[in-house]
C-alpha cells in the first residue's frame, strides 16, 4: 500500500536522467510512493493499438488499471499525457472512485509548497503543449504555474499554445517522415519567434521530437521536470540527446 503510484509509462525510459530527476523530487516531498515502470509489463495499450492490436490493446489496459488499484493509492500519477488521455477516455469506466488520476505536472502544480526552489534560473521559457495534454485532457496552467514560481524564469507564449497548440510532428513520423518534420520545425520556429531561449516540454515524445532543435534552432529543450529539479538543485546528465547525436 501506498499514497502515490508515479507511472513513467514506456517511453520515459529513453531518459533515465528525468526518471531520476522525478523520483528524486517525489522523495523530497516526504510522501509515500513508488515509482512504476512501463513496458511489456505495465501499458496504457497504446502501442498494440497503434498496430491494430485491439484485443492486446484492452488486456494490457486493464490490467494496467489493475496494478495500479492494487497499491490502493490516493494518487495515480501518469509521466506520459497519452497514457492518460487515453485510458480516462476509453477506460473512465474502470478508475476506481477512491484514486485521483493526474498527470505530473498537476500533481506537482498542486504540491508546489513543498517544491523548494533553492536556485535562481535566469531564463525565457515557452511550453509546448501536447495535443493529448492540452486538447484531449484540458489542462494547460499547472505547468506554467509552477514555471512562473521559479526564481528567475519568464513565461512567454508561442503564437499556437494552450487549447490552440500544435503537434509536435511525432505523430506524423509514424507514416511520414517528411510531414514530421514540417511539423516539429513549425514548432521550434514558433518558440523561437516569442523570444524564447528554452523550450519546456511535457511529453517524452515531444522531447524526443524537439531535442535537435538545440542545435538547428539555437534553443535549449527541457522538460518540466527537469527545469523543477534544476530549481531545487538536482541534476543529471542526459545521456538521451548524447547518444541520440
Amino acid at each position: 500500500k501506498t499514497e502515490i503510484v508515479l507511472f513513467l509509462g514506456c517511453f520515459a525510459h529513453t531518459g533515465p536522467d528525468k526518471i531520476f530527476t522525478a523520483i528524486d523530487i517525489f522523495s523530497k516531498l516526504n510522501r509515500d510512493f513508488i515509482a512504476l515502470g512501463g513496458g511489456v509489463s505495465a501499458c496504457c495499450g497504446a502501442a498494440y493499438a497503434l498496430v491494430g492490436d485491439v484485443e492486446a490493446a484492452d488486456k494490457a489496459a486493464r490490467k494496467l488499471l489493475a496494478d495500479i488499484a492494487a497499491f490502493q493509492p490516493q494518487h495515480a500519477v501518469f509521466w506520459c499525457p497519452s497514457c492518460l488521455s487515453r485510458l480516462s477516455t476509453i477506460y473512465a469506466s474502470d478508475f476506481s472512485r477512491s484514486i485521483k488520476y493526474q498527470h505530473l505536472s498537476s500533481f506537482l502544480a498542486e504540491n508546489m509548497n513543498q517544491l523548494n526552489f533553492i536556485h535562481k534560473i535566469n531564463k525565457v521559457v515557452t511550453v509546448h503543449d501536447p495535443c493529448h495534454l492540452a486538447r484531449g485532457l484540458g489542462e494547460f496552467e499547472a505547468s506554467r504555474k509552477i514555471l512562473s514560481k521559479i526564481p528567475g524564469i519568464r513565461v512567454v507564449e508561442m503564437a499556437h499554445t494552450k487549447e490552440d497548440t500544435l503537434c509536435c510532428g511525432i505523430g506524423a513520423g509514424l507514416g511520414d517522415a517528411e510531414a514530421a518534420k514540417a511539423f516539429t520545425n513549425q514548432r521550434l520556429n514558433e518558440a523561437r519567434d516569442c523570444g524564447a531561449d528554452t523550450l519546456i516540454t511535457l511529453c517524452p515524445g515531444c522531447q524526443a521530437a524537439f531535442f535537435p532543435g538545440e542545435f538547428t534552432h539555437g534553443l535549449s529543450v527541457k522538460t518540466l521536470v527537469e527545469m523543477v529539479g534544476e530549481a531545487m538543485g538536482i541534476q543529471y546528465e542526459d545521456k538521451f540527446k548524447k547518444l541520440a547525436m
